[in-house]
């Protein structure tokens, strides 16, 4: 049994995993505004988990307080159902040089991303 009641065994997974990226995104959302707007140049994302919405996504915290970043590292769960999912904001980082992303079991779904010719992209 998990924090809240959730249990992380089937039939309730999807509820435990829906929990879980509340959660996260909801402790997230207290350490953001500690930062000062433009400080961050990387960011990583090695938890093995979904990205949360309101992170990389359009209306993401990062694409609207921390637009210059150059650096992105994201090792994400490849069976999650939402992987691939709250990344649309990717594409507005006009400074990233450098993308490093591994899922799991499956690789991440592109579309939302468009990289030029001059940035890394290491899957």
């Amino acid at each position: 049994m998990s924090p809240g009641g959730l249990t992380l065994g089937n039939p309730h997974k999807p509820t435990a995993h829906r929990g879980f990226l509340e959660s996260l995104s909801s402790q997230m959302h207290q350490v953001f505004p500690q930062l000062e707007p433009g400080i961050l140049h990387s960011f990583q994302w090695q938890i093995g988990a979904c990205v949360p919405a309101n992170v990389l996504d359009a209306q993401g915290y990062l694409v609207h307080h921390q637009k210059q970043i150059r650096r992105l590292s994201l090792i994400t769960d490849g069976i999650c159902p939402h992987a691939g999912q709250h990344l649309e904001g990717l594409s507005c980082f006009a400074a990233l040089t450098e993308l490093g992303w591994k899922a799991s079991t499956i690789r991440p779904r592109l579309a939302p991303c468009e990289v030029a010719s001059n940035r890394t992209l290491d899957i």
